[in-house]
């Protein structure tokens, strides 16, 4: 175990009274005579918390009490009995972790900190009675108590508890309380708050969220020289590119920094390390060493028998085995996982990553019952994890506007004494005063017009991309049954013909559900171009063919013309498709019968020149103006959402093109797409392999 050493706080170094550092040691003398209390506390606890290991922070813990004793300092004896009842709790020493809990409330005329341990003790020993007798002790308690410091311990420690009951509400708002209480929350406790709101998030399947929280923490903890906190919230923010924003390689360039950190560091932090940098090796594609760390991963709970933590490597394994088609052994590891998360009680959460792989794997051994009954569960986990998150989110935006509210108020409150104390030079200046009133109340009333449509309009594209996401699932569910009917060659040809047209309207709605993705995840900013090589014409040949039958049944002439070459283009192969797919899907659909289509397309000095041209009723000027705004149609008595010409226009934006319409009403319609397919007209970081 690392030895720890001690960093002066940063933030405090101006002020010497409140850091000067004697032989390593925080000088408890000065710090125990200063008038600011609550400022000697804070910088005790952010000692506290940079420290280590729990050995070395029951050696402070300890020293400190000493010290303590020695200067009769009663208000640091408390601080360092409920630093040791932590430290002992994390050693299971319980009994020695309820005596020094008992000390403080012995002793003390401040309680609150020895019961909000007492809260944590109970708890963790799943001692319900006395729990709740200690939690509305607290309560009483903390409404006498006007020590921010001790407040916010223990409101951190209960909104820790309200999130372990699901209570995730009544968990933001006391964690919030902290991270927004001055004095408190540039602490180590304002972090510890923030970090816990993140992962809160995180359990609720809301990684952009988590994110943020998680990325002011990290800043927090920087400005209070808390290194192991730092190191942590690096370890979540690697997580989170790993498992939610596919970002592989920045999570393994975490994890690698971190190795060294936590190699040999006797935490669970090691162990978990190790199974996560297995399951970034594996979406590497690096086989040997993802089983590498991922037999690590489980050796090292094995050996420390955590069995809480075993269901870590055994969900890892599950995907590396269902990788090698190795289904046996996958469903081996993922119900052992899927056992521990259950009896263990723990988050529903990790069983998002688990199911869909053990229901793989049960799939192709052909127990389709079991496979499906997996996905059905998996597929309520998500929707009651939605809901919270949605709730969740929801009261977090009336913190957000609340503090904007308020910054308001007092910014109107501070112009109106201005105004009072100039009242002496009124005329002088009136006419600047009223000029500049008008401008500040025109701004003011701009700015939260134009912020409540950014919300309005986040909250719309989050809307869209979770129902999309939740859509997949069941529709996944009614395909299975339907394509494994219509394989059957003894259904009867009127059956047929039934199941025919229920797999054409799911995979309609399956393609609706995809273009709402595309669309959400384009406002989010997480929809990159991928460019890879090829040759774009020869992709268009064969997605025109593809129409050919459909246009055959309407008997409509059906003509494409393109380039034969061997030219070399660079541009996104799934962006491009959906261009071609969506105009001459549309152009198909809308020609009458005995109609001409034409598809034409060039490429020429590392440009694509590409055209569906279609005859039919044609489009007004105004149609032409509207036409790829979300959800517009031309009628209402119109097939179709609205969304495919959108997501249309949408993906040649991003691809650094133009799309243009032109139409002939009663004649014709014509649609011209221009894209850039030369290397230089795109950055390095997006390009990827071809077979990527």
């Amino acid at each position: 175990m690392r030895k720890y050493t001690l960093v002066v706080l940063s933030c405090f170094l101006i002020t010497s009274a409140f850091g000067d550092v004697i032989e390593n040691k925080l000088d408890f003398q000065k710090l125990f005579q200063s008038k600011d209390v609550l400022s000697s506390q804070i910088i005790i606890y952010n000692h506290y918390s940079g420290i280590q290991g729990v050995d070395d922070k029951i050696q402070f813990s300890e020293n400190l009490l000493q010290e303590a004793i020695r200067l009769d300092a009663n208000e640091f004896m408390d601080l360092a009995h409920f630093f040791l009842g932590q430290s002992l709790i994390v050693k299971k020493d319980w009994d020695k972790a309820s005596f020094n809990y008992h000390q403080i409330l012995k002793r003390s005329q401040k309680k609150l900190i020895g019961l909000t341990g007492l809260v944590n003790f109970f708890n963790k020993r799943n001692q319900l009675d006395s729990l709740n007798h200690y939690l509305n002790e607290a309560e009483r308690e903390y409404e006498k108590t006007d020590n921010e410091f001790l407040k916010s311990i223990y409101l951190r420690r209960l909104g820790l508890y309200k999130i372990e009951k699901e209570k995730y509400l009544e968990a933001l708002d006391n964690l919030t309380i902290v991270s927004e209480t001055p004095v408190i929350k540039d602490s180590a406790i304002g972090t510890i708050c923030l970090f816990n709101i993140g992962y809160m998030y995180e359990h609720l399947n809301y990684p952009e969220q988590a994110r943020i929280y998680y990325k002011k923490a990290l800043i927090n903890s920087r400005n209070n020289n808390t290194p192991n906190l730092s190191h942590f919230i690096k370890f979540k923010l690697s997580h989170i590119n790993l498992f939610n924003f596919d970002n592989v390689d920045e999570a393994l360039k975490g994890y690698k920094e971190l190795e060294p950190i936590y190699t040999s560091s006797n935490k669970v932090h090691e162990g978990i390390l190790y199974g996560t940098m297995g399951f970034a090796y594996l979406q590497k594609g690096n086989e040997d060493d993802a089983f590498k760390y991922m037999i690590k991963s489980r050796d090292y709970f094995e050996r420390r028998k955590d069995s809480t933590f075993l269901c870590l490597p055994y969900t890892y394994l599950t995907h590396y085995y269902v990788a090698k088609q190795q289904y046996d052994k996958a469903i081996e590891n993922g119900e052992r996982a899927k056992k521990i998360i259950e009896d263990k009680n723990l988050f529903d959460a990790r069983k998002l990553i688990l199911l869909d792989k053990i229901a793989e794997a049960y799939f192709a051994i052909g127990k389709y019952d079991k496979s499906n009954g997996l996905l059905n569960e998996l597929n309520n986990i998500k929707t009651k994890l939605e809901i919270k998150k949605n709730t969740v989110a929801f009261t977090d935006n009336q913190y957000e506007r609340r503090i904007s509210e308020e910054k308001l108020n007092v910014a109107n409150l501070k112009y109106q004494i201005s105004e009072k104390n100039k009242l002496l030079y009124i005329f002088l200046l009136s006419a600047l005063g009223i000029t500049l009133l008008f401008t500040s109340i025109l701004y003011h009333n701009r700015k939260k017009t134009a912020d409540k449509l950014k919300e309005l309009d986040t909250a719309k594209s989050k809307f869209f991309a979770n129902i999309s996401h939740e859509f997949r699932t069941p529709l996944t569910l009614i395909n299975n049954p339907i394509e494994a009917a219509l394989a059957d060659e003894t259904l009867p040809e009127k059956k047929r013909e039934q199941f025919d047209v229920a797999k054409r309207n799911s995979d309609r709605l399956l393609s609706l559900v995809n273009q709402l993705l595309d669309l959400s995840k384009i406002d989010a900013g997480q929809l990159k171009l991928r460019i890879q090589q090829g040759n774009v014409n020869q992709l268009i040949a064969a997605l025109a063919d593809s129409f050919a039958y459909s246009a055959k049944q309407k008997d409509i002439e059906f003509n494409v013309a393109l380039d034969h070459n061997e030219s070399v283009d660079y541009f996104d192969k799934d962006a491009v498709e959906k261009i071609v797919v969506n105009l001459l899907s549309n152009a198909v659909k809308y020609t009458p019968e005995k109609g001409s289509i034409s598809c034409n397309s060039t490429v020429k000095n590392g440009r694509l020149d590409f055209e569906v041209k279609n005859t039919g009723v044609g489009l007004t000027e105004e149609e032409q103006q509207n036409l790829f705004q979300r959800f517009y149609q031309t009628s209402e008595d119109n097939i179709g959402t609205g969304i495919g010409l959108a997501l249309v226009k949408e993906l040649v934006d991003l691809h650094k093109g133009t799309i243009e319409v032109t139409s002939a009403p009663s004649e014709w319609t014509s649609f011209s797409v221009t894209l850039p397919v030369d290397r230089n007209s795109y950055k390095n970081d997006m390009f990827v392999e071809a077979n990527d």
